[in-house]
């Protein structure tokens, strides 16, 4: 292993990272967790369209950049924890760790139920890993 980091590579698999990331999103959010979203739309909890502006034009690449530093931090791992699988899953699921915070913050100050907030803890959790998993897969030393 090259101590030079392959910059491309880190942008090539955080990008891709961020994409999986996406995907997952929209699969809890928009799919497993919907019926919990169209109940708390219609008691005036949840917004039914988003607010316009940029807010909501930004939310897609902002999500799929998300995956570069993901990919920047498997890669500076991968010199102690050696490259592979396993140093992307310790990677996503220490940077998931942190979104339980905001998972638990939800839950106590936001009135959207119990299955809203663990369903975002989950899909951070489930994010991290996955874009980390993705971006080691495609990071390459020159």
């Amino acid at each position: 292993m090259e101590n030079k980091i392959n910059i491309g590579r880190v942008i090539l698999g955080g990008i891709a990272g961020g994409i999986v990331m996406l995907v997952i999103g929209f699969v809890i959010h928009a799919v497993l967790l919907e019926e919990y979203y169209v109940h708390f739309q219609s008691v005036g909890s949840v917004l039914s369209e988003p607010r316009p502006g940029i807010g909501s034009i930004l939310m897609f690449p902002i999500t799929i950049l998300l995956g570069i530093p993901l990919a920047f931090l498997y890669v500076l791992s991968r010199k102690h924890l050696g490259a592979g699988p396993k140093t992307a899953l310790i990677v996503g699921f220490l940077v998931g760790l942190m979104g339980l915070s905001v998972a638990s913050a939800m839950y106590s100050f936001y009135n959207l139920g119990r299955m809203i907030p663990f369903g975002m803890g989950v899909d951070f959790m489930l994010e991290c890993i996955g874009g980390a998993l993705i971006a080691g897969l495609l990071y390459k030393d020159k």
